[in-house]
């Protein structure tokens, strides 16, 4: 991961504060050497102020073999490409150590989040109790044809159960964050008691609700994800273009591009492309915006509608985006089917026509992502560790 996910840094936590956890592997963490950097007075200095994003708590430790200050160094004025080859990588490396660990250390236990092959392969060599989770993205394809046939390819989830070699130890657990995912991990064979949904969290203090203009007006409509048609952006400016006039005043799309972007951004002379931002970046976007429209058509569950809900924005979204059975339809937002163009338009233009609308739906929003909070998604994971991942206790207890 290029960053420390906030969802792994929070079970890291629970584990820990539960005595479960004896290590931590992580890809990078410059935490240590941050430490040693402040020592120097130089903690503010380029390339310290890069390393900080790669700190964790609890400190982990990264068993690949390109060191962390090479690694930040090397994101000063290199190339895209040659930086996700030197990622890509060091990934591999980190999974070959891991697997090299796990044959030396032995534990009880192993819980993966992130994609992986060969230390998963040891484990259930050794027999290690594995519990997998279970995060899943689009199937983003370019195809010389139309954009029907590469959003046809993109309803097709993957999951990283995906990349594992060859058969899953009987007693693995998978570990998924919405609905959709559980009906996706029964479809591939595991065992309805083995499937725990702890969703994921929002930092509800960094994403707060601004105050917006209720009155009747042309929107500003904001969509933060991957830019691919996985994600249904072209449904999402075809809507747009569809809304009577003067229901919205521009679109904006906030994202890295996926590997069909190059082809949409094309398609969609008419929309505002961002790029890539930095994270922190990300709620500027939010506090301009007056609705989150997301028709994605495969999503575990997109972590931008939760901050969308803690800015008190109205969402626009599908059952595929893992929200089914946590937003309410016609409460915090609207579901909509992601290809239905016409029904985006609609409900576009009852938000352009109802600022009253608009409010309701943001306060209920911000106050559906309060309950969603990352202290909750902790709260819930150590709930989960005395219930259905009780077999952990036992297992360090052995």
């Amino acid at each position: 991961m290029a960053q420390p996910e906030e969802a792994v840094i929070r079970m890291a936590r629970a584990l820990q504060k539960e005595g479960l956890l004896r290590d931590l592997y992580v890809p990078l963490d410059t935490t240590r050497l941050l430490g040693w950097l402040s020592k120097f007075h130089v903690a503010n200095a380029f390339p310290a102020r890069r390393l900080r994003q790669w700190r964790h708590d609890p400190p982990a430790a990264s068993t690949a073999v390109i060191p962390e200050l090479t690694v930040a160094l090397a994101y000063r004025g290199q190339s895209r490409r040659w930086l996700a080859r030197l990622w890509i990588w060091r990934l591999r490396s980190f999974d070959r150590g891991v697997a090299l660990k796990l044959r030396r250390a032995r534990p009880h236990a192993l819980i993966v989040l992130d994609r992986t092959t060969d230390h998963l392969a040891a484990a259930n060599a050794l027999h290690i109790t594995t519990v997998l989770y279970n995060r899943a993205m689009g199937h983003e394809q370019s195809l010389a044809s139309g954009a029907e046939q590469r959003a046809a390819m993109a309803t097709e989830a993957t999951s990283f159960l995906s990349f594992t070699r060859g058969p899953l130890d009987p007693a693995a657990h998978v570990l998924v964050q919405s609905e959709r995912m559980r009906r996706d991990a029964l479809a591939r064979g595991f065992h309805p008691a083995r499937i725990t949904v702890i969703s994921c969290g929002v930092d509800v203090e960094r994403f707060r609700p601004v105050a917006r203009d209720t009155a009747s007006r042309p929107l500003r409509v904001v969509l933060v994800a991957r830019v691919g048609y996985a994600k249904g952006v072209h449904y999402a400016a075809l809507a747009a273009r569809r809304a009577s006039p003067g229901a919205v005043e521009r679109l904006t799309v906030v994202g890295p591009d996926a590997a069909d972007a190059t082809l949409l951004r094309r398609e969609l002379p008419d929309v505002i492309f961002t790029g890539d931002v930095p994270h922190g970046t990300v709620r500027r976007y939010l506090d301009e915006a007056d609705v989150f429209l997301l028709p994605t058509l495969a999503d575990s569950m997109a972590r931008a509608i939760f901050e969308a809900m803690a800015c008190g924005l109205p969402i626009i979204t599908t059952p595929e985006s893992g929200y089914e059975g946590i937003m309410r339809d016609g409460i915090e937002g609207f579901f909509v089917d992601g290809r239905d163009v016409e029904a985006i338009a609609e409900r576009l233009q009852r938000l352009s026509a109802d600022g009253d609308l608009r409010r309701r739906m943001g306060a209920a929003a911000r106050a559906l992502a309060e309950q969603y909070s990352w202290e909750r998604f902790e709260d819930r994971f150590r709930a989960e560790l005395s219930s259905s991942l009780s077999f952990l206790r036992s297992a360090g207890a052995g």
